[in-house]
């Protein structure tokens, strides 16, 4: 059995590029669709104010998963014994995670392949802030009617973000890796935050030259605080 931790050296190459596994991606797909299913399927029980079973709620899911520039379709299906079966580009996944997701790091299992998760924001309308392999991501899940929905709006300009660095959780610097005037390239990594006690590596997202660095190890952060930026 794989186990994959938070710590930032597991992935250098970020979900950018040709050279991230496609099963690497697949299986990210795949447990944030199981987690937004489980979610549901709670609130649903805390609606109907009892406790009911996979038979008697919503137990086959077909649901589109964003995250980056990507959208994937993925079936998951509740199975019987707690699990779930995410159908991700023709392959299906066999997912465990734990009923509580809640914690500071939650441990999951895709087919064999062990995950530590870190979850830092979650709600009701399908999006989360995670940490898969030490790389912080915005995901959004979403039905197949709310995406269809989604997609007859009009797109919103979108900010370039390519040139400055943020921390996507509060946290504390653990390492700064560039100076103002180094090169980097795309995917580079410019500094690790530890949050909830995993470090996660913060990389460059386009080639370029620094022009500022705005924190140093041992500092405090929040969420969204400029700490690099890029010519």
């Amino acid at each position: 059995r794989r186990h994959h931790t938070g710590y930032y050296t597991d992935l250098s190459d970020g979900f950018k590029g040709s050279g991230t596994p496609r099963w690497r991606r697949s299986h990210l797909v795949g447990l944030a669709a199981s987690i937004y299913v489980q979610d549901e399927l709670h609130a649903r029980d805390f609606l109907q104010g009892e406790k009911v079973t996979a038979s008697e709620t919503f137990s086959f899911w077909d649901v589109e998963v964003l995250f980056g520039d990507r959208k994937v379709a993925v079936t998951v299906v509740v199975n019987k014994s707690g699990c779930y079966s995410a159908t991700v580009g023709g392959h299906q996944l066999d997912v465990t995670i734990p009923a509580d997701v809640s914690k500071p790091t939650v441990a999951a299992d895709v087919s064999g392949t062990e995950y530590t998760l870190q979850l830092l924001q979650r709600d009701f309308t399908g999006t989360m802030k995670l940490v898969f392999q030490g790389i912080a991501l915005d995901v959004t899940v979403l039905t197949r009617e709310a995406a269809q929905f989604l997609d007859q709006m009009p797109e919103k300009p979108k900010l370039d973000t390519s040139k400055v660095v943020e921390a996507p959780m509060p946290g504390l610097v653990k390492l700064v890796s560039v100076k103002v005037g180094d090169m980097v390239g795309e995917n580079q990594e410019v500094c690790v935050i530890e949050a909830m006690k995993m470090q996660n590596s913060l990389v460059a997202a386009a080639m370029g030259k620094i022009k500022g660095v705005f924190v140093k190890a041992g500092q405090t952060v929040d969420e969204g605080q400029l700490l690099v930026e890029l010519e």
